[in-house]
């Protein structure tokens, strides 16, 4: 059944250290804007999880064994380490997850009571294992590292078993999505036609969640560093 747009609020993300916009649909939680001053620190009520626990190993690529490939750039591990994680990620369980056709690495990183997706300098947004499973994991950046003017990036993650995965477009057409260790992401024209779902099967049943993206999408940014 098709999911309903007014179930999804679109959320402003600020991320840590840039300048650019992330907006996101689903309940997903971001990291806090940096800010001048002391370094900000975990909050005690999120402590880091010491292991991948059963919940978590019901996403795929928290059950892969570890490799020292796995580990975050030294970038992102010291601005995490700076400003605190966002919900307790256990850095040293990261899982490196999935490269843009840009250029821009994600890491899926277990968290407490959540998932997390960091990319290589540092940014994180997160959500709970049920959202991730249900396939409601999905953020739209309009100004972001490695993304080219003109362009806004797409990601988010999906269940095991979700299969046959496209973008719609507003004018009819789709295109399929390439997904890796349950993560996805593709960019896109602001000026053109513009992505309103992603749609995927899973368990026999057409499923499709909504893009959203911005309305003044159009206005474009130039690329972020």
């Amino acid at each position: 059944m098709r999911q309903s747009k007014n179930l999804i609020t679109a959320i402003i993300l600020c991320m840590f250290a840039f300048a650019g916009t992330t907006y996101a649909v689903g309940q997903l939680t971001s990291s806090p804007p940096v800010e001048t001053g002391p370094p900000v620190q975990p909050e005690p009520n999120r402590p880091v999880p010491p292991s991948v626990s059963d919940k978590h190993e019901s996403i795929g690529i928290l059950r892969r064994a570890r490799t020292a490939g796995d580990n975050l750039p030294s970038e992102a591990l010291e601005k995490l380490r700076v400003h605190g994680t966002l919900m307790g990620e256990n850095l040293g369980l990261a899982h490196k997850a999935y490269t843009t056709k840009s250029g821009l690495t994600y890491y899926v990183v277990p968290a407490n009571d959540s998932v997390c997706l960091n990319d290589e300098v540092g940014r994180s947004f997160c959500t709970s294992v049920v959202e991730i499973n249900a396939g409601h994991f999905i953020g739209v950046e309009l100004c972001a590292p490695k993304l080219a003017a003109g362009q806004f990036r797409v990601s988010g993650m999906l269940p095991d078993q979700a299969s046959d995965v496209q973008v719609t477009y507003s004018g009819g057409r789709t295109a399929p999505i390439s997904v890796d260790n349950n993560v996805y992401s593709f960019e896109t024209p602001t000026t053109r036609d513009l992505p309103s779902t992603v749609d995927w099967t899973l368990n026999g049943m057409r499923q499709h969640t909504a893009v959203d993206p911005p309305a003044d999408v159009d206005r474009g940014c130039g690329p972020v560093r």
